[in-house]
């Protein structure tokens, strides 16, 4: 290898190497990472496999082998509600209770092995591309994939999907090889490969029908008489891999034969999580999935110039500049996964087409290839420099990418929500928003399972979804992912209309994920302080407005005793404290007309607790423990501080 491409590749590969240690240190967990952290060292250190079954332990048991040295203590796993899954607040003791300030170390350390699996498919994309069009290609898929947002958005995740990525397309390259050679070497390559990536994730059902439509594609491509001897072999070295895929996902568990764990997994991979799910689509939203999802994110969130590359590869493939062979063979696992993608009953993010990039990263290098001379020079520089471009753009916030076509990333929440923007991973972000903003404290509305204390955010939680019908003076810091989420619930389930994404401008956007709104609310006649950048809302019309939604909210939603209490909240911290002990009054009178009990009502001890604690704040005790009684009379305990209850003997 000349020294001139030895030293770009290790440029890229460096490249690839710092955005990727730069990100995971710059980014809090996201929400799956908890889990498949703690339950792959459960899995590892125990032999317990019985918390996650919804993907196989492979990958997690990978990630958490760099906290072997550490030794971190593993919580019990808790005894909850019937039907209320324990591996979600398992993780949670397992990070921030068991091993108190270690978080952030041990979700850095099992990050690392999915940095190394995205280092050894960019060296895959290099050898292969290099194989396929010759050396130049194999730099240009190496710096691709250094570049392309998606890749590296999910090359330093504890969660499976850059492992499947991996393991499928180093199957599909061992297959090339032993298709056209089959040794004992290649074969065990082939069924190795195969095995890893059914031991990945459950998702790898589309393995067989991939590999089905390559061996479909060599027996076309061979003459009419030589067909039958071009399928024998190719059709063996793909029962090989399907059959290493099969024996790996059913004794994957510690090498023990579990038919019922592979089903259960196999079910989850095939099957809507949560089946009430509201899916969403540029502005719309459906409990049914949309066909044509992965086919706009990918348009969506692909960078431009390899959309224009891929472009290029088909108009090429037509004129037969790009050689048949090869570029139909990178062509078929994409249009399998795709095709597959319109019957998906998810639509929860782009990772999930993620298997197909490396393939058109591939055949996007071909293209170039086909340019020749100063043409593919000129394209080449052109293309890596949109590139390079899009990553100073994005970098270190890989997830949140949105392309030119999407409006960038601040307009990506207008397409698409869930993982696509915001997985819960910008906590850092905000932090570091919040320090040089001069903001000591936050109304939050996270999405994810990490602390945001550990990053020293100060923070008071939202109540969701009914206190974000109000607003009052003061910073929110908003979950992008959830306030398009709160809108849609809103709006389906409760009838109710939610527009601050289209009223109020955000002020900050830390990570492209978190969005941030400073709200004044003003007396008549008084005025934002000098250089205020913020929404400034005038206090009686927007009391009047807030009190409108919340009528509307109770009108649809009678039964729903949450939205009085918290429009009772609203009027007491609008200075109108009578009114507000009055709806709260007649809420509980309500409810013990209808004798709703806190089973129905979850709201109720709150209620009665706020009625207390207010009439004690005003000095009529007598009240206060008349609410008390009360309270006992209908069968609900308040959730009163200390000092109430001695105030109340």
């Amino acid at each position: 290898m000349p020294w001139t491409r030895r030293a770009a590749a290790l440029a890229l590969s460096g490249l690839l190497v710092s955005s990727l240690v730069w990100s995971l240190l710059e980014e809090s967990a996201t929400s799956d990472e908890p889990v498949h952290l703690a339950d792959g060292y459960r899995s590892l250190v125990t032999g317990d496999y019985s918390l996650n079954l919804e993907h196989p332990p492979f990958l997690k048991q990978l990630a958490a082998l760099p906290l072997l040295p550490l030794r971190p203590r593993l919580p019990e796993i808790p005894r909850l509600a019937a039907g209320v899954d324990p591996q979600w607040e398992h993780a949670r003791r397992f990070l921030f209770e068991a091993n108190p300030g270690a978080a952030g170390r041990l979700l850095a350390l099992g990050r690392l092995p999915t940095v190394l699996l995205s280092l050894l498919l960019a060296f895959l994309l290099f050898r292969f591309a290099d194989r396929l069009f010759g050396p130049p290609a194999g730099l240009l898929a190496l710096a691709l994939h250094a570049l392309e947002p998606n890749l590296l958005a999910h090359s330093r995740y504890i969660t499976t999907d850059l492992g499947l990525t991996f393991f499928l397309a180093a199957t599909v390259f061992a297959f090339w090889w032993c298709a056209r050679r089959p040794t004992p070497l290649r074969v065990a390559a082939l069924a190795g490969a195969a095995a890893l990536a059914a031991a990945s994730k459950y998702s790898v059902v589309y393995l067989p029908p991939v590999l089905g439509a390559l061996v479909l594609l060599r027996t076309l491509q061979a003459p009419r008489g030589r067909r039958g001897a071009a399928f024998a072999r190719p059709a063996a070295c793909a029962l090989v891999a399907c059959g290493a895929a099969l024996l790996s996902a059913l004794f994957c568990r510690g090498l023990a034969f579990d038919w019922e764990a592979c089903r259960l997994g196999f079910q989850k991979a095939t099957a809507s999580h949560h089946p009430g799910y509201l899916k969403f689509l540029a502005g719309r939203s459906s409990v049914h999935p949309f066909p044509h999802y992965y086919f706009a994110a990918f348009a969506l969130k692909t960078p431009v110039p390899l959309l224009l590359l891929l472009g290029l590869g088909l108009v090429q493939l037509v004129r037969h500049r790009l050689p048949a062979g090869p570029g139909l063979f990178l062509l078929a696992p994409p249009v399998v996964i795709f095709g597959l993608s319109l019957a998906a009953p998810y639509n929860i993010g782009y990772r999930h087409v993620l298997p197909a990039v490396p393939f058109l990263v591939l055949f996007a290098a071909g293209a170039l290839r086909t340019l020749g001379g100063r043409a593919a020079r000129v394209a080449g520089a052109a293309v890596l420099g949109w590139l390079l471009w899009s990553w100073i753009w994005i970098a270190p916030h890989f997830l949140a990418f949105f392309n030119e076509l999407a409006g960038g990333p601040a307009r990506g929440i207008e397409w698409l929500d869930d993982s696509n923007v915001d997985w819960g991973q910008a906590l850092p972000s905000l932090k570091k928003w919040m320090d040089r903003s001069q903001v000591p404290e936050v109304r939050l509305l996270y999405l994810g399972n990490d602390d945001p204390a550990r990053f020293g955010i100060r923070h008071e939680p939202l109540a969701i979804p009914y206190e974000l019908l109000q607003a009052r003076s003061g910073v929110y810091a908003m979950s992008a992912h959830l306030l398009r989420r709160i809108q849609l619930v809103l709006d389906h389930e409760f009838g109710v209309r939610f527009d601050w994404f289209t009223r109020f401008r955000p002020v900050a956007r830390p990570g492209h994920a978190i969005w941030v709104y400073r709200i004044l609310v003003l007396d008549e006649g008084e005025h934002p302080p000098e250089g205020f950048e913020g929404t400034v809302l005038p206090k009686a019309s927007w009391c009047a407005e807030v009190e409108a939604r919340y009528q509307e909210a109770m009108n649809r939603n009678p039964r729903d005793l949450s939205f009085p209490f918290w429009l009772a909240r609203f009027r007491d911290r609008m200075g109108q404290g009578d009114r507000a002990l009055d709806l709260l009054a007649g809420v509980a009178d309500a409810a013990h007309r209808a004798a709703l009990t806190p089973a129905q009502a979850p709201i109720l001890p709150h209620v009665y607790a706020e009625l207390i604690s207010k009439h004690l704040e005003r000095g009529s005790i007598d009240e206060a423990r008349r609410w008390r009684r009360a309270a006992a009379a209908a069968g609900v305990v308040p959730p009163l501080p200390p000092e109430v209850e001695r105030r109340l003997r």
